[in-house]
């Protein structure tokens, strides 16, 4: 005797599991995926700045205006 529910069941062997597979790869963009796709760009982006940012900082740290032209040497 089988019951109607569970792994083995007649319902779900009717029903190949490829049909979930068969759906076409080129989905219209929802705007949930445009969302985060935004926020993945924005993350990025913050983070190449932030890393060009310090480079600048690390490359030519703040010094007082007034000796920054008169000291070749140090820059």
């Amino acid at each position: 005797m089988s019951i109607p529910f569970g792994p083995s069941s007649n319902a779900n062997r009717a029903r190949p599991a490829t049909t979930r597979r068969s759906k076409p790869v080129t989905q219209p963009p929802s705007p949930k995926a445009a969302k985060v796709r935004k926020r993945k760009l924005a993350s990025v982006k913050s983070r190449i700045r932030d890393q060009i940012a310090a480079d600048k900082r690390r490359r030519n740290p703040r010094r007082p205006r007034s000796r920054s032209h008169s000291h070749p040497a140090s820059r």
